[in-house]
C-alpha cells in the first residue's frame, strides 16, 4: 500500500473521468479554476498493489519552501473518493493519506473535512469550523414571516432571475465583487479571469448555478451556487446595496433552493460565517438554518508556524 502525490495533469483519463462524476471539487476542470490564483492541483493517490483505491484532490500555492496545500479552497471542502467502491473508506487508508500529506514539506496545510472521511486525529492540530445548514424539499418555504414577506415583494416587484452571462455583465460583475470586498474591509480574492473560466464551465457542468438580478440593464445581484451531492452549496453573494428595495438576494437564494430541491437536493448550505458576524448567523437562522460543525485538519511546518 503506497501513497504518491501525482500533478492533476498527469492522472489518466480514466481516473479524471471518476474523480468528475464524484464531486464538482474533485473534477480537473473546477480545479483548474485556481490557476488563475497561482495554484496548482493536484491528487494524493492510495494504490494497493498498484491499483487505486482512494484519492484526495487539493490545490497546492505558492513556491519551493513556501508551498502550501489546501482541500479544498475557499468554502469547497475535501472529499476522499474511493475509487473501488468501497465505501466507508476505512480509517487506515485515512491516515495514510493525511501521513502523505504532511510528508510533502508543505509550509502549511488545511483539510476541510466536511464529509468526516477522517478519523479523530491526535498528532495534527484540529480546528472546528461551522456553517448553517437547512433542510430542503421542492414545497419548502423559509421558517421567517418577514423574509417570505421579502420574497413575496421581489415577486410584486416583477423580479426576474437570469443565468449570469459574462459577455454582457463581466465588468459590471466585477465591480460587485470588488465593492462587496471593501465593504467587509477586503480586497478582491480572485481576478477577473477566475470567474471568466467559472462562467465557462457553468454552461457545461450543471452542478454550478450561477444566477443574476438586474434593474434597468444594471446588475443587481448576482448569486454563485455548487450542487453537492444532495447539498447545494451558496458560494458567494454579490450585490449592490441601492437595489435592496428589489430585494433580489432573498428572491435569489430561495429560488436556486426551490429549482435544487426540485432536481433532488435535500439541503441547503448555507455557507461559513465569521464569528464576529452574528447578524449574518441570523439572517441565515431566517432561512432555517441549523449549525453544522466539521474539523478543519491542520498542519504546519516550524516554517509555517512561524509564518
Amino acid at each position: 500500500m503506497s501513497v504518491t502525490r501525482i500533478p492533476y495533469a498527469d492522472l489518466d483519463e480514466k481516473l479524471k473521468n471518476q474523480l468528475q462524476k464524484s464531486s464538482l471539487f474533485a473534477s480537473e476542470s473546477f480545479c483548474n479554476l485556481f490557476k488563475t490564483a497561482g495554484g496548482n492541483p493536484v491528487c494524493f493517490l492510495l494504490s494497493n498493489e498498484n491499483h487505486p483505491t482512494v484519492a484526495l484532490v487539493g490545490v497546492e500555492f505558492g513556491l519551493s519552501i513556501f508551498k502550501r496545500f489546501q482541500s479544498m479552497p475557499d468554502g469547497c471542502y475535501s472529499s476522499l473518493i474511493s475509487l473501488d467502491g468501497n465505501d466507508p473508506i476505512n480509517s487506515r487508508d485515512a491516515l495514510n493519506i493525511l501521513d502523505a500529506v504532511k510528508n510533502c514539506g508543505y509550509t502549511k496545510s488545511f483539510i476541510f473535512d466536511y464529509h468526516s472521511h477522517f478519523p479523530k486525529v491526535t498528532n495534527y492540530t484540529v480546528s472546528i469550523c461551522t456553517t448553517q445548514i437547512a433542510s430542503i424539499s421542492p414545497e419548502w418555504q423559509p421558517p421567517d414571516k418577514k423574509l417570505l414577506s421579502e420574497i413575496r415583494k421581489a415577486e410584486k416587484e416583477g423580479v426576474e432571475i437570469i443565468p449570469y452571462d459574462k459577455e454582457k455583465y463581466a465588468d459590471q460583475f466585477y465591480s460587485l465583487v470588488e465593492s462587496t470586498a471593501h465593504r467587509h474591509g477586503k480586497k478582491a480574492w480572485y481576478c477577473l479571469e477566475f470567474y471568466d473560466s467559472l462562467a465557462d464551465l457553468a454552461c457545461t457542468d450543471k452542478r454550478i448555478d450561477w444566477t443574476i438580478v438586474t434593474h434597468d440593464s444594471k446588475l443587481a445581484a448576482s448569486h454563485i451556487n455548487f450542487r453537492i451531492n444532495d447539498t447545494l452549496i451558496n458560494w458567494q453573494v454579490h450585490f449592490d446595496k441601492k437595489y435592496s428595495f428589489l430585494k433580489p438576494n432573498q428572491y435569489l437564494l430561495y429560488r436556486a433552493a426551490i429549482k435544487a430541491a426540485q432536481a433532488g437536493a435535500k439541503f441547503l448550505n448555507l455557507g461559513a460565517t465569521p464569528s464576529d458576524a452574528e447578524s449574518l448567523e441570523a439572517y441565515k437562522r431566517k432561512w432555517g438554518g441549523q449549525e453544522y460543525r466539521y474539523n478543519c485538519i491542520e498542519m504546519k511546518s516550524l516554517l509555517g508556524k512561524l509564518f
